[in-house]
């Protein structure tokens, strides 16, 4: 592939949080900035008010310097940690006051974290230009079509639907979001997004590889578990399930055979430690993996806080469309999740990722990650020496 132009159709990106970061379009964004002075002085620039700020992953801060601070309510870049000083905690803590009091709590973030997604949003508030601006990045980056994995609310469902972009965006709610909504909006819901597991970095992920012989958080019993899934199964309602760890796959399969549940449509979000056993039951079950390639590299991001032979078994994409015979674009589909979104990291890491296993062919990313063909739009691209020069995206 080296030193040759490429054309592709533009991305659907199948999981981001459209709410989420269209919310935080106009705030302090401090991700690629490695000077924890520099930071800091930035974020003492800030208005006397709550401030919603894009932080580092692992939110490696000096508390004092926090408090010190105006209002602030940090996110951790993979939306699973989040601190709020002392000042933010008194303007919050009237309208929020579970999440102000649990928020240090990892156990009851991961188990509340739908809860918290969808707050923040509210904090901020989200007008139709933060929406627009949002798009707009979108589109610079060759996204054209998007699922957002976590509705907000009625009016969030309104901005969406009566926009411009109501066609683009799909979007799915949790369990507790989608009790309050209208039946109107109900209706206009592509199904359920339940939370099995955390994220690698608090330990949460249920899965049997992290170094200090942990095996994550499993955030449903199993009588719950099935509770929520005999109900999905009543309404006929799609069903997202997040499980990063291959334990909560277990659960929810042993689920699904016991009790003979038949969903219409059933995708599991993440699945980086699925195993071939785990992946033979869910194409047995029908179940499509929704998968992120740029989760590739949390095999170097999560080096010895999961065992090297772990971190080998992330993402294992050749395995599964190789040996188990998943498709990319009928049973295996692609996303950002928002970390980063975007054609550059969606190519770099489908390409050229960090183990042979995680490899994919540009046919297998664009089938699973593109729109069918090109009449939206179009992404050229050339590939020189294992890098990813001149993008250009067109949209029609």
């Amino acid at each position: 592939m080296n030193n040759k132009q490429y054309e592709i159709p533009l991305l659907y990106d199948s999981h981001n949080h459209v709410g989420f970061y269209a919310a935080l379009t106009n705030c302090l964004d401090v991700r690629d900035i490695r000077n924890y002075d520099k930071v800091i002085n930035l974020l003492k620039t800030l208005p006397n008010k709550v401030n919603l700020v894009m932080g580092w992953t692992f939110l490696k801060y000096n508390m004092e310097d926090i408090e010190d601070l105006p209002p602030v309510f940090i996110c951790d870049q993979m939306l699973h940690s989040f601190i709020i000083n002392n000042k933010a905690k008194e303007l919050l803590i009237k309208e929020y006051p579970e999440v102000v009091k649990n928020i240090e709590n990892p156990v009851w973030v991961e188990k509340n974290l739908s809860t918290i997604l969808t707050l923040i949003p509210s904090i901020h508030g989200i007008t139709q230009k933060d929406v627009d601006q949002f798009f707009g990045k979108l589109e610079e980056n060759g996204v054209y079509v998007v699922d957002d994995m976590l509705a907000i609310d009625d009016n969030y469902i309104a901005l969406i639907k009566n926009g411009k972009y109501g066609d683009r965006c799909k979007l799915w709610a949790s369990p507790k979001t989608y009790g309050k909504l209208s039946t109107e909006n109900k209706n206009k819901i592509e199904g359920i997004k339940i939370f099995l597991d955390g994220a690698l970095g608090p330990e949460t992920a249920a899965t049997a590889g992290y170094t200090s012989g942990k095996n994550g958080l499993l955030l449903h019993t199993n009588t719950e578990l099935t509770e929520i899934l005999k109900f999905l199964e009543k309404e006929q309602l799609n069903v997202a399930i997040h499980s990063v760890g291959e334990l909560g796959i277990v659960q929810l399969l042993d689920i699904l055979e016991k009790e003979k549940i038949i969903l219409p449509n059933i995708r599991v979000e993440h699945a980086m430690f699925i195993t071939k056993d785990i992946a033979l039951r869910c194409k047995k079950t029908s179940i499509i993996l929704s998968m992120q390639p740029n989760f590739s590299l949390d095999s170097l991001l999560f080096k010895g806080k999961l065992a090297d032979k772990h971190l080998a078994k992330n993402n294992p994409f050749r395995m599964l469309i190789d040996e188990v015979g998943y498709i990319p674009g009928k049973d295996l589909i692609f996303s950002s999740d928002g970390m980063p979104y975007g054609i550059q990291s969606a190519l770099e890491t489908s390409l050229f990722p960090p183990y042979e296993g995680q490899k994919l062919t540009l046919n297998e990313m664009v089938n699973g990650y593109c729109l069918k063909d090109t009449s939206k739009g179009k992404i050229n691209f050339e590939i020189h020496d294992q890098e990813i020069k001149n993008i250009k995206v067109e949209i029609y």
